[in-house]
């Protein structure tokens, strides 16, 4: 709803970034409805979920990133704290 409003508004949109699959979802659709995802607009997500790769291969999203808060952030966190 919010990305259709942006869209609406007339403002130049060249990059999107999500940080969660269903807004990510929703621009796209937004994006799609409004005709511009021939355009050249870059969309971004963070997740690194199956459905982000899928729009990535399918060159409806250009990249992810994936987080892993427990292995990475958590153990490292821990490892200099003590």
């Amino acid at each position: 709803m919010e990305m259709d409003k942006i869209i609406k508004s007339g403002v130049k949109i060249d990059v999107v970034f999500e940080i969660m699959i269903p807004t990510a979802v929703g621009a796209l659709a937004a994006l799609e409805v409004n005709k511009l995802t021939e355009k050249g607009i870059m969309v971004y997500g963070v997740d690194g979920s199956l459905a982000q790769t899928v729009n990535i291969k399918k060159r409806y999203m250009v990249g992810t990133a994936a987080q892993h808060p427990y292995k990475l952030i958590g153990r490292t966190a821990g490892r200099y704290s003590v």
